[in-house]
């Protein structure tokens, strides 16, 4: 596939789409239909898009946040396996009401 080419093939309701970028990308998904997006980048160039890669993109912006502010803020370094997983979870939670906090305040 050249870059920008994707292709659907579909049974009943299951959609798989293969999109190339810089490499390919295989999503498996009931919720979108087969449809491009056209998106903006960070310098303002459009750009087409399966749906579902930029919904994907779209919600996993917290996720990546969340997942490098608790790795370079943990809490605690060194401690029992079951105190570390309390710990984790607690930071994490932490980092979701901040992250919920700032997107709807």
């Amino acid at each position: 596939m050249k870059r920008g080419e994707h292709c659907w093939p579909r049974k009943k309701r299951v959609y798989v789409s293969k999109w190339k970028d810089k490499r390919s990308v295989l999503k498996i998904t009931t919720k979108s239909q087969a449809r491009l997006t056209s998106v903006a980048n960070r310098f303002g160039k459009e750009k087409i898009k399966p749906a579902e890669v930029a919904t994907y993109n779209c919600n996993m912006v917290g996720i990546d946040s969340c997942n490098q502010m608790t790795a370079t803020y943990s809490s605690r370094k060194t401690m029992r396996w079951y105190k570390k997983v309390m710990s984790y979870l607690l930071d994490v939670t932490t980092w979701n009401a901040f992250y919920l906090y700032r997107k709807y305040c």
